[in-house]
């Protein structure tokens, strides 16, 4: 396993935590806030893993997409997409 699939599975099980603590500490709401996050993590972490395989899908029906994209760069888009709500969440942490 590399260190990236590691690190996002690492950051992804800490997102997944945060809510499932607060359901056991009687927040009730907290249980679609899990099933929230865990749609949310689908696309960063199918970008992360198989960012070589995603890149080399064009698109077929219409061919809105017309060259493949690179693996590093869909993997890149990923981190970017997982690491968007830690960002978001430490610049509201200041703002406030």
């Amino acid at each position: 396993m590399s260190i990236s699939r590691l690190l996002s599975l690492i950051l992804a099980g800490v997102y997944l935590l945060v809510p499932i603590v607060c359901y056991f500490s009687g927040d009730e709401e907290a249980l679609k806030a899990f099933f929230g996050v865990l749609s949310f993590l689908l696309l960063p972490m199918a970008c992360i893993w198989y960012g070589d395989a995603l890149g080399d899908l064009i698109g077929i029906k219409y061919g809105l997409v017309s060259s493949t994209s690179p693996g590093w760069a869909v993997q890149l888009m990923g981190w970017v997409f997982l690491l968007s709500p830690l960002i978001i969440g430490i610049v509201w942490v200041f703002i406030d």
